[in-house]
């Protein structure tokens, strides 16, 4: 009997190490993702709580520049309606992709520029390979940021801050080069060069702007506080807000499990590439959890079952004796 107790305690004990294996294979998944954590960095070491909010809607939802200066308005309102102060609290970004032409001299090529309203970089912090990130003042609106593709193709170095490049017919300053996704997402980063500019830079001062993702980082004191204000902010825009804070919480991965089979970088709308990234990341997440809770599970099962095998002998023996007790009782 000992040994069958030995036997199925070891088993528990080799399920719960595979599932704890499991577990840092999952944490791995998303050890490099920076986006979806920018809600914990801007919160740092405050007692607040933060959230990450992001909506992304189609060319024809029209959320313009001036939308978005709507959106914020609703945002600060919404803040000091709940007695928080909005000036360093919070964080709204949007964004669209676009083609540009980038060149230097006999240089020139096809690149895709992320055209931003906001602190763009404090919810993308993509790792900085040289310079810094441009502050989001009027002073920076001819800065701009490469990728380490736009860097060598235009420089052959990505040491190049300071120096001059040309988007489309205007000059701009590069602030910072920061690196391109690697493997194994490259193929949904590209090989196509990026640069991120400002919306009010002045190559896209006389272009008719309409952004394609609205991202913020609110204070949520409360349950769904700092998502309902987003959501009230941008309904005019879309429904679909999605909350990146603790997308990959065991929770969040455990719901993914029921709907794995829609999983997927495309679901109806064309996201950009650190959406479809993210989106790969769930699907691994709840791919290897599919496997790790059976193994919970199994452990569970069958450490009972040892305690059960070393208790219920014991008890039913004592039970014995209390019956001969009974009975030598009787005869007696």
């Amino acid at each position: 009997m000992k040994k069958k107790v030995f036997i199925l305690l070891c088993i528990a004990l080799c399920c719960l190490i595979a599932a704890f294996l499991l577990h840092f294979v999952r944490a791995g998944v998303t050890k490099n993702d920076r986006r979806d954590f920018a809600a914990e960095t801007f919160a740092g070491q405050g007692e607040m709580r933060y959230g990450m909010y992001t909506l992304f809607c189609g060319t024809d939802d029209y959320l313009t520049p001036d939308g978005v200066m709507a959106v914020r308005l609703s945002l600060e309102n919404a803040l000091r309606e709940g007695g928080i102060v909005p000036d360093g609290h919070y964080k709204l970004v949007a964004s669209l992709e676009r083609e540009v032409t980038v060149s230097r001299g006999a240089v020139a090529f096809t690149a895709i520029a992320s055209v931003y309203f906001g602190d763009y970089h404090a919810l993308h912090p993509d790792r900085l390979l040289a310079g810094g990130f441009p502050e989001p003042i009027e002073e920076t609106t001819d800065f701009c940021v490469l990728d380490s593709f736009a860097a060598w193709r235009l420089f052959g170095s990505t040491d190049v801050c300071g120096m001059e490049v040309q988007i489309g017919e205007v000059y701009y300053t590069v602030a910072a080069v920061v690196e391109p996704l690697g493997d194994p997402y490259t193929g949904y980063y590209g090989l196509t060069p990026r640069v991120y500019i400002r919306y009010d830079s002045a190559a896209m001062r006389a272009e008719n702007l309409c952004f394609t993702a609205i991202e913020g980082i609110l204070p949520d004191p409360v349950s769904d506080f700092g998502k309902t204000a987003f959501t009230n902010a941008v309904q005019s825009y879309g429904d679909d807000v999605l909350c990146n804070t603790g997308r990959f919480s065991f929770a969040r991965v455990f719901e993914k499990l029921r709907t794995l089979s829609k999983l997927g970088v495309m679901e109806g709308k064309t996201y950009p590439y650190y959406e479809n990234v993210s989106r790969v990341m769930e699907s691994k997440c709840a791919m290897i959890l599919a496997f790790e809770f059976p193994l919970y599970l199994a452990a569970g099962a069958f450490c009972i079952a040892g305690l059960l095998c070393a208790i219920l002998p014991p008890l039913r023996r004592l039970r014995q004796r209390r019956q001969q007790k009974k009975k030598h009782a009787i005869l007696s």
